[in-house]
């Protein structure tokens, strides 16, 4: 039987002890309760030399409920002829037994070797960690921002958290990609795929701008959170190169958090009044992408594999870098559509391009 019902049996006894200790004044004796804690010591003692018989004899269902019979019967009749102080000596050798399991329960653990979680299971506790600690710091950031505005800031966390909360989901839904070429899942998520996250936490704060007014002294602050995503980006696909980690869950993550911060870069600018609403369209391009991949894969349609070419990387630079312009307060309305619209138009025939190479 194990300690873990060992422990339930004896408490199902000592719960009515205490009970009609309670209800009878069973006095707080010492010497009865020194009784009581020796004579469990002792027993378990004598036990203790024929154990492997005992075990045998007590993993019987009916020699358990008999003991708690006679444990309870024997407290009665021992109230009757010693008094209340007999309930003293049998609550108290209850609580020793239940501490000398307590003792031998530590002890064993121990000496246990620990057990080392399976890579999965480090990964969902990793990123459940890191969810809780980008939405505890939201909701702190949330707070700094109503005391800088003088206003409320709940609809700025809750869209902030909306985002993060995709974002995690996209990371959840991958993990089991984080293994490099041919290898092992890894249990750690890496430094890389670390900044492509605290990226995506930017990114969900930037978002946050499109219910807030970014003026007076937060109007550096989208400009800032989206220029430091583009830092970012540049270097933890080149971190993940030079240790050799890239993996299927980094690159997915990238893709996710580039879209989303694309998106929400427009999204802020056009909320600001910097752009007008038709340039969202151009955070919607890789979206549409996607979905008509998806939607001729499903269909079994032919779809042929892209060349690599370094070009794709540039024009989503530069269609990073127009939205750094667009956002930093200095630059006009007029002068931001103009470089969103030269930088989107290449984006967007960038597509166009590798759609047609993937179709043929």
């Amino acid at each position: 039987m194990s300690r873990r019902r060992d422990a339930a049996l004896t408490l199902s006894v000592l719960l009515p002890v205490l009970a009609a200790g309670t209800t009878f004044g069973a006095p707080a004796d010492p010497l009865a309760a020194a009784v009581g804690v020796g004579g469990a010591l002792l027993g378990e003692a004598a036990l203790w030399w024929r154990r492997a018989l005992v075990r045998r004899v007590w993993e019987r269902r009916a020699v358990q409920a008999g003991a708690a019979t006679l444990a309870l019967g024997g407290g009665a009749v021992g109230t009757l002829a010693l008094g209340t102080r007999a309930l003293t000596a049998l609550a108290a050798g209850l609580v020793a037994y239940l501490g000398l399991l307590a003792v031998v329960t530590v002890n064993e653990r121990r000496r246990r070797p620990p057990a080392v979680p399976a890579p999965q299971t480090l990964l969902r506790r990793r990123a459940a960690l890191l969810a809780v600690a980008a939405a505890v710091g939201t909701v702190a950031v949330g707070v700094a921002l109503a005391a800088a505005l003088g206003a409320d800031a709940t609809w700025w966390t809750l869209v902030a958290l909306g985002v993060l909360g995709a974002e995690f989901v996209v990371l959840g839904r991958n993990l089991d990609g984080n293994r490099p070429v041919g290898g092992a899942l890894r249990g750690r998520l890496g430094a890389a795929n670390a900044l492509t996250l605290a990226r995506g936490v930017l990114m969900a704060w930037l978002a946050g701008f499109v219910v807030v007014p970014w003026e007076g002294a937060v109007a550096p602050v989208p400009v800032a959170l989206y220029a430091t995503g583009v830092v970012l980006d540049a270097v933890d696909g080149t971190l993940a190169r030079r240790v050799g980690l890239v993996t299927a869950l980094g690159t997915r993550l990238d893709g996710a958090v580039d879209g989303l911060g694309l998106f929400a870069g427009l999204a802020v600018a056009v909320a600001g009044g910097v752009l007008s609403p038709p340039f969202l369209a151009l955070g919607l391009v890789k979206y549409t992408y996607l979905a008509a991949t998806w939607r001729r894969l499903r269909r079994s349609e032919p779809l042929g594999a892209l060349p690599a070419r370094g070009s794709r990387r540039l024009l989503a630079v530069l269609q990073m870098l127009a939205v750094v312009v667009a956002l930093a307060p200095p630059v006009t309305a007029a002068a931001a559509e103009l470089v969103v619209a030269g930088a989107g138009s290449a984006y967007l025939l960038g597509f166009v391009r590798d759609w047609r190479l993937r179709v043929r």
